[in-house]
This record gives structure tokens, sequence and C-alpha cells, in this order.
């Protein structure tokens, strides 16, 4: 992995791996359509292993998408 020094002026953002968009599958399908839309931005996301539940709490069923 490269160190700070070895990135330079360029954003951390840009330059390091980022994480996956995680967000709860919901009864209104919402969630997919935002995976979607991210996925066509260039950007990873998941619903996988996280349920929003009738209270509006999201309910955990698993390790997050990178770590599945």
């Amino acid at each position: 992995m490269l160190t700070d020094d070895e990135y330079g002026f360029a954003h951390p953002a840009l330059t390091r791996p980022q994480r996956v968009v995680w967000m709860p599958q919901d009864t209104l399908g919402l969630a997919h359509a935002e995976e979607e839309a991210c996925r066509t931005a260039g950007v990873e996301a998941s619903s996988h292993n996280a349920v929003m539940n009738e209270k509006g709490g999201v309910d955990i069923e698993g390790p997050p998408p990178e770590y599945a």
C-alpha cells in the first residue's frame, strides 16, 4: 500500500480504493433503484445483508458487502 507521501497532492477519493455504499433494502424498492444509479455513475453499491424494518430502523443480517 502506498503511503500518504507517495499519493502526492491528489484527493484520497480519487487515488485510493473506496468502500462500497451500503444501503438497506426497503419495501418501496428505493435501495434497488439507488444501487442501479450508483453503478451507472461508477460507484459500487449494495443492499446485501441490510433490511429496513417496519419502524424505519435498519436490521443488519450479516457483514458489510466488502467483507462478505
